[in-house]
């Protein structure tokens, strides 16, 4: 987990494995997430990598059970929780979340049918996005506790992260993501779209900042923190909104597509989440505007996937890679 972060070198080797042998719901996070590791690595092997994936979800299950109880004092006004169960918190979250996305990239199901042998009905990787958002935007409040609490520097927050010194893009994905900017400033309605839109364009504007936020952090210093922050900073509003199908949302969530798939060579639990993503969207896009049929194509392009347009896009599987 901390590849080329020398800073959590001591954070995943010492202070994770002490912590959650005092909470033991940390202790099944890290289980579950090992477990998919595993998992992943033997993915030539279908019985085995099964065995994995079910022990993951045994772990995460009863880590999520273990948790409740704190997560319910966390939301209590008057509650002020000790520094060692705020960095056990932030971590069993962001361990959760990590769960999460190597669960869908692994079995292509969607989130609440990890347990079951269905396969995926085409929005997977959709819904996967919501649920982080979901996930962890909790992590959000518990940075927020320990930053006034200045007792626990040893807590990883986005913050720390170095800002990015300049925004110096290649020139294509600059020319994207402008693009992007103008086409989501106005709304617009797909044949198979019944959601009516309400103003949500300063959202979809904060999108389009994240997403280059997250290349230029990426082109600075290579973190990735941003670009999987994506999701949490827009919250449930930009969640429900692409969990409704609407276009703007839809068009803004390909292009981070682009990002997400980017930062897959550093984390083998991102996968191909980012090109299915791209796939996904591209197919409940179909019969969108003209105008947005380049920036359709070049994310498309951008990850390997045919560069068909969006009017004949169909429900399919993209092909295969690797």
């Amino acid at each position: 987990m901390k590849y080329n972060r020398p800073d959590f070198a001591n954070i995943m080797a010492v202070k994770l494995p002490r912590s959650a042998l005092k909470y033991e719901y940390l202790l099944d996070g890290m289980f579950s997430f090992t477990a998919l590791h595993l998992a992943h690595q033997h993915m030539a092997d279908p019985h085995t990598m099964d065995e994995y994936v079910a022990a993951a979800i045994s772990f995460r299950d009863r880590g999520m059970q273990r948790a409740a109880p704190a997560i319910q004092e966390f939301q209590q006004l008057n509650y002020e929780p000790e520094a060692s169960e705020v960095f056990a918190m932030f971590w069993f979250a962001a361990l959760t979340g990590m769960t999460s996305m190597a669960l869908t990239v692994l079995t292509r199901r969607e989130p609440e049918n990890f347990a079951t042998p269905e396969i995926v009905t085409g929005r997977a990787f959709i819904h996967m996005q919501v649920e982080l958002a979901q996930l962890w935007r909790g992590t959000r409040t518990i940075m927020v506790i320990a930053s006034t609490m200045n007792t626990n520097p040893d807590v990883y927050m986005r913050g720390d992260a170095p800002e990015p010194q300049s925004n110096d893009l290649d020139p294509e994905t600059d020319a994207a993501l402008s693009q992007l900017e103008s086409l989501i400033r106005y709304p617009a309605s797909t044949p198979n779209s019944g959601v009516v839109e309400g103003d949500h364009t300063p959202l979809y504007c904060q999108s389009v900042a994240l997403i280059r936020r997250g290349y230029e952090s990426h082109a600075e210093n290579g973190s990735v923190d941003d670009a999987l922050a994506w999701g949490p900073i827009l919250g449930n509003d930009f969640a429900f909104l692409l969990k409704e199908g609407v276009p703007r949302a839809l068009l803004s969530a390909l292009c981070y597509g682009t990002l997400l798939d980017k930062i897959s060579a550093v984390r083998w639990w991102v996968g191909d989440a980012g090109r299915m993503l791209i796939h996904e969207c591209s197919v409940e896009l179909a019969g969108c505007p003209e105008e947005w049929h380049p920036l359709i194509r070049w994310a498309r392009t951008r990850v390997g996937l045919p560069e068909a347009s969006p009017a004949s896009s169909g429900p399919s599987d993209p092909p295969s890679v690797g």
